[in-house]
């Protein structure tokens, strides 16, 4: 964050309401801030303060609330063990304001943002924020100390309601069990750590589909990132759902053909396009989508019925990209290579 002692954080002199000016003026020489913390901060502390704190820019301030308060942000270097570095918001109120913790709440959020875009390379942690908000209105202060307060209280939240944390759970550390209790909901959370994968192992998948319940979104959506994720390979998905759903298997695999196709579609069209970009012409991208649904039918082919004639193979790389439409379609339950072009 860039160093400002002198600039004004809004408005200036006579522009600012008297109690603002002041406290602008209390708070900008570096040693009187420091007697200020040193007076108000916890005593356990202030006692660790070494040297002045440095006067950081305050341009965090909500547009919103610019012209009614007068912010300040430091730097204030302390000593336990180590050096360590504490960020203070001085904050000041002339009357109850009962925004004042989502105000709070959003100054340090700025703040850390702020920091950790400024420090990107070179520091891991946030510093600490203590706010320090000083009241001098008639009223009695009666807002929250924090926005935790403002939150209704329960005792099994209070330990995740009363902190910045947030839960991670990291789906390669579970066990399956630990996934969910529900199994179409523990199948859906383990299939998703198969995009890392090379290769899936034919079980695991007899396993994940078997406990998909037939006919649901759920299932739709753990097949089609299946495809998605997965798309060169029919073969074992095929095997796996014949034995996972042995009377349905043939009206899943037609359905999601069309997922594959897609597949084969946008690598064969991100292809071309690169270079009909390149050759600034038409006719490159309509090619590189022949070509890419060509390979992905030769590949889903080889992976299903072995070597294929050579014969076959220049028939697919010479034909039309409805052709290949064609013939992709009719891949995804052929018993044999011939049947395929027989039916063309």
């Amino acid at each position: 964050m860039s160093t400002n002692e002198d600039k004004p954080i809004r408005k200036t002199g006579a522009d600012l309401p008297a109690h603002d000016e002041l406290f602008r003026v209390l708070v900008t020489n570096p040693k009187r801030t420091g007697t200020i913390m040193r007076d108000h901060f916890p005593e356990e502390i202030a006692a660790h303060m070494i040297g002045d704190p440095r006067l950081i820019d305050g341009s965090f301030v909500d547009e919103a609330l610019r012209g009614s308060q007068v912010d300040r942000l430091f730097e204030v270097p302390l000593k336990f063990d180590k050096k360590f570095l504490l960020y203070t918001l001085l904050e000041h109120k002339s009357t109850p304001d009962p925004r004042t913790p989502f105000q709070i709440a959003r100054y340090m959020v700025n703040i850390w943002e702020r920091y950790a875009n400024e420090h990107r390379n070179r520091r891991k942690k946030l510093p600490a924020i203590l706010p320090l908000v000083f009241y001098h209105g008639e009223r009695k202060w009666n807002v929250p100390f924090s926005v935790f307060d403002m939150i209704e209280d329960n005792e099994l939240l209070r330990p995740f309601t009363r902190s910045f944390t947030y839960l991670l759970r990291d789906l390669r550390d579970m066990s399956p069990e630990q996934l969910s209790s529900t199994p179409d909901i523990r199948a859906a959370f383990q299939v998703m750590n198969i995009s890392g994968l090379d290769s899936i192992d034919g079980e695991f998948l007899i396993d994940i589909l078997s406990r998909l319940v037939d006919d649901t979104d759920l299932e739709t959506a753990v097949l089609n990132y299946i495809v998605r994720t997965k798309g060169e390979m029919p073969i074992t998905l095929e095997a796996a759902l014949q034995q996972a759903k042995p009377e349905r298997w043939r009206n899943i695999m037609g359905t999601i053909a069309e997922g594959w196709i897609k597949v084969g579609e946008a690598k064969g069209k991100a292809e071309g396009e690169a270079k009909g970009k390149a050759e600034g012409e038409a006719k490159g991208k309509a090619e590189g989508e022949a070509k890419g649904k060509a390979e992905t039918f030769l590949r889903q082919a080889r992976l299903k019925f072995g070597k294929l004639p050579q014969q076959r193979v220049k028939a697919v790389q010479n034909a039309s990209i409805t052709q290949l439409d064609h013939w992709l379609e009719a891949l995804i339950t052929a018993e044999n290579l011939e049947s395929i072009f027989k039916a063309s």
